[in-house]
């Protein structure tokens, strides 16, 4: 019998619940019915192909993955792998041990006020041992003594609750004086969240990432995750993920960010990636901005006449068919033609995209490209160039639950991505077998200059008076 791996290199020591938790991978070319580490049955999980893919000499059904809690744990790992009630290896290691956790034993000020501050206070009443409110401002907070922050002296023994409300403020005084979140300091939601034995879900993207989180909290998955929300990759103003953030993190979902993206090295995968805790669960989705166009092929990803609109454009993407009637000064059936004539093939368009969501996902433990293809024709994909249905960002919620063995079935996302929803023309359509249809578009947001029926005419003129000032009668267009 021949190991060839064997467990985790690392412990964690969970500072709440006085344990040490194991994980790690047990690989042997021998089967066995029971592991005990330090003497515990150890939890064995499923042998999985794509943790050992690159072992070959490990034959597929002999990894074992191993998880448990010791309590009393001194860093000293003794395995045993049993067959038939009879000890068949035998193993003896140290490893380090990684604190994690917070110590509600500290005592406790908290920084600001909001509800959840309240909230902690009230229930910690007899439990925690609350030490004084630091605030920049006079209101008094109960019964508890005001630190000033000027008279505010730094102490590492103490657990600082941070107000969500006052984030921003707070952790970077506090990391300016050298303190570690989740250790010295938490948020005040995070500390109720974790509390209740909750794991921490972070996610890193654009606007779709907003979709994905709204369902994870609308699904299943909140029974056992909580989110701590970071920006959106495009309003992160500090350019950057927290390094005590990602080595918290249970679970990191992702969209594929190059290591030279234009928002900043600490935003990347090659960044982020490499600071996640071993027992982090990594999510990775495709980037669907732009793929939308396999359904617009008349558009481009930038229109110049586009202006604000209570601090939003109108028609952020240009369209070649408004775009014709004004150039043309001819009519919507003559400028699809002649927007086609411009663009190419409708089909060719479509594949061209496809292939380019297929290229993105390849690296993505989400793959989309087979559901838009078995589902396009009857169900509408994209709102836009840039923003997919929550048709889409349902089974991307699927594909998720199933990575973190949670059946999800339909997910109930609020609010869609229409704000700049566009038109398939009927050209598209009939090239592509497109089946659904509309007549009004945008109902969700909103988004446009009157509160008439927005639909084809009202778009065109609409886009039309947007971004050239003239005014379409319905006949000069239909």
């Amino acid at each position: 019998m021949k190991v060839i791996e064997s467990v985790s290199k690392t412990s964690y020591y969970n500072t709440n619940n006085q344990y040490c938790f194991i994980n790690g991978w047990f690989f042997s070319d021998e089967g066995y019915d029971e592991i005990r580490i330090n003497g515990y049955s150890a939890h064995i999980g499923l042998s999985r192909p794509d943790v050992h893919k690159n072992i070959p000499q490990c034959p597929v059904n002999c990894g074992y993955e191993l998880e448990m809690k010791i309590p009393h744990f001194s860093g000293t790992v003794s395995l045993e792998a049993y067959l038939g009630g009879v000890k068949r290896y035998s193993l003896e290691k140290e490893i380090p041990i990684v604190e994690y956790g917070i110590d509600k034993k500290k005592n406790i000020i908290l920084c600001g006020i909001d509800s959840n501050t309240e909230s902690i206070y009230y229930a910690g009443q007899g439990v925690l041992h609350f030490k004084g409110i630091l605030s920049c401002t006079g209101k008094k907070f109960h019964s508890l003594k005001k630190i000033d922050v000027q008279d505010f002296m730094a102490e590492k023994h103490i657990l600082y609750i941070v107000a969500d409300g006052e984030k921003d403020y707070w952790t970077a005084y506090l990391r300016n004086k050298g303190f570690h979140e989740f250790k010295d300091f938490v948020l005040a939601s995070v500390f109720v969240e974790l509390g209740k034995g909750k794991k921490m879900i972070i996610a890193n993207g654009n606007c779709h990432i907003s979709r994905v989180l709204a369902g994870i909290q609308n699904s299943e998955l909140a029974k056992n995750y909580f989110i701590y929300h970071i920006p959106l990759i495009y309003l992160n103003k500090g350019k950057r993920i927290e390094e005590d953030v990602l080595s918290n993190t249970d679970v990191y979902i992702h969209q594929d960010i190059a290591e030279n993206n234009k928002f900043g090295y600490k935003l990347s995968d090659a960044y982020t990636v490499a600071h996640l805790k071993s027992k982090c669960t990594e999510i990775s989705i495709p980037n669907l901005f732009g793929i939308g166009r396999m359904f617009y092929p008349f558009s481009t990803m930038a229109n110049a006449h586009d202006h604000d609109y209570e601090g939003l454009g109108l028609f952020p993407y240009a369209d070649a068919v408004p775009e014709m009637i004004v150039k043309k000064n001819c009519k919507l059936e003559e400028a699809v033609e002649e927007a086609s004539l411009l663009n190419g093939s409708i089909t060719e368009n479509f594949k061209k995209y496809m292939d380019t969501l297929i290229e993105r996902e390849r690296v993505c433990s989400v793959k989309i490209s087979s559901y838009i293809m078995n589902h396009y024709k009857r169900k509408r994909i994209f709102w836009d160039p840039g923003h997919p249905t929550n048709e889409v960002i349902g089974e991307i919620l699927r594909q998720i639950g199933a990575i973190l063995r949670v059946d999800l079935g339909e997910v109930s996302i609020p609010n869609e991505m229409d704000t700049y929803q566009m038109p398939v023309y009927k050209a598209v359509k009939k090239a592509l077998g497109i089946l659904w249809d509309e007549s009004v578009m945008r109902k969700e947001t909103g988004h446009m200059l009157s509160c008439v029926e927005f639909n084809l005419k009202e778009y065109i003129n609409q886009y039309i008076w947007w971004c050239y000032e003239i005014k379409k009668n319905e006949e000069d267009v239909l």
